[in-house]
């Protein structure tokens, strides 16, 4: 297949990247990222409490719940190699589109397990559509060596609205059953007009050519790619698949065990409030704690600290000193988060004709924590407790992150003439 030249003339030049000029945008398309986290925080809340009224099951909470992200490991290929080639304008309008879609499925159709299936597929479609704008977003607009800010400030947004989000959906249940779905379509309606006055400023202003070459790939020829990035990104992946586990454990059986806190101590209403509460400050920390280990091993360390304060939730029955350690495990998760997504972003800027395939590379192992995840802890709650899944959750990611800190060195090189080979293919 010939290489396909892409020109976009709302990018900005590497030169004006050292100036100041990212700032306004950046913060700009964070609000967009805020406004759709918000209606996802407030579906997040609802879908888990929907399908256990209907069903009454944790196990069946898990299950339905791991579809949105089994299918988002295979809609991730499928970006890469037909969508590679797309600026994060066309996923912030898609991901709107089908952000409309999700609420209104539980608003019009019934309850019926199918039918909740296809909801969950259309949550991992504008969910996958976000992520992949962000990073074309950031290595469009921001230049390499503040790539860490720019996740700072994203992450930061993102994380203020997953932590308001719940409030929003507790206080929309308050007036009825149905009513977060309403609040959700609010938040999603906010997110569209936010884009477009983004266009309407900077789309005209920011009128810079920049030129990226994407090759179009069939799926044989995307798998030979990632198979020859996984040789060197697959500890990485490893961590971040081991880091969602513990964001997986709050959003699924996490939602349930709020609920039921709840009933016995209204403190326990705040349990995901204070799982969201750091997002305020970890933003402006995780750019100032990296320079002396590098953000790959600072991140581990507190890869390490995060499942230290899953097995303390586990273990600890004062409320008081409950939400103490879903503070300080989303307080260290966060930073690790954001660390990581820098060490990603710098491969997208390194990576050129394989941008994408590095994303991929990460949202796969994402996308497989939340796809096995549910089930597993599902599973675990319905025959232990609600509690246990964060002993599991943190026990995996010690592990994970006390070897990758012995053992990945402090540098690791695209293999870039393998790459080239296999581009070469195309």
């Amino acid at each position: 297949m010939p290489v396909k030249h892409h020109i976009f003339p709302t990018s900005i030049s590497p030169a004006q990247h050292t100036d100041k000029t990212y700032i306004n945008p950046l913060i700009h398309f964070s609000i967009i990222i805020f406004f759709i986290c918000l209606a996802d925080a407030t579906m997040a809340y609802y879908a888990p409490l929907y399908i256990e009224h209907n069903f009454s099951s944790a196990f069946i909470v898990g299950a339905l719940l791991s579809i949105s992200s089994t299918f988002g490991m295979f809609f991730d290929f499928f970006i890469a190699e037909r969508l590679g080639h797309k600026k994060y304008s066309f996923f912030i309008l898609w991901m709107v589109v089908f952000a409309v879609l999700f609420p209104l499925t539980f608003l019009f159709l019934p309850a019926y397990i199918p039918l909740i299936a296809l909801a969950m597929i259309i949550w991992s479609v504008y969910y996958e559509f976000r992520d992949f704008s962000k990073y074309d977003f950031v290595h469009r607009f921001v230049h390499m060596d503040k790539h860490t800010v720019a996740w700072s400030v994203i992450t930061t947004l993102q994380d203020v609205a997953y932590m308001m989000g719940p409030g929003f959906a507790v206080l929309a249940l308050s007036k009825g059953f149905k009513f977060p779905l309403y609040t959700a379509l609010i938040f999603v309606g906010l997110t569209y007009l936010t884009f477009i006055l983004f266009k309407r400023r900077f789309v005209s202003k920011h009128v810079v050519a920049m030129e990226r070459h994407e090759v179009k790939k069939s799926f044989g020829h995307e798998f030979r790619v990632l198979a020859v990035l996984i040789k060197r990104l697959w500890i990485l992946a490893v961590i971040v698949f081991s880091l969602t586990l513990s964001d997986v454990a709050f959003w699924t059986v996490g939602v349930l065990y709020a609920e039921q806190l709840r009933r016995t101590d209204p403190l326990g209403g705040l349990f995901l409030i204070v799982y969201g509460l750091p997002s305020v400050f970890i933003g402006l920390v995780a750019p100032l704690i990296y320079k002396k280990l590098g953000k790959k091993r600072t991140a581990f360390i507190f890869g390490v600290l995060t499942g230290s304060g899953l097995i303390t939730i586990a273990l600890v029955g004062n409320i008081y000193a409950l939400l103490g350690a879903v503070f300080l495990t989303s307080s260290c998760s966060g930073i690790s988060f954001i660390l990581l997504s820098a060490v990603f972003e710098d491969y997208v800027a390194r990576a050129s004709v394989v941008a994408n395939d590095i994303v991929v590379t990460r949202q796969f192992a994402g996308n497989l924590a939340y796809a096995i995840g549910p089930i597993a802890y599902g599973f675990i709650a319905q025959e232990f407790s609600l509690k246990m899944p964060f002993l599991v959750a943190g026990d995996i990611l010690v592990l994970a992150s006390a070897l990758a800190f012995v053992f990945v060195p402090r540098k690791i090189k695209m293999p870039q003439h393998a790459i080239k080979e296999v581009v070469a293919e195309a």
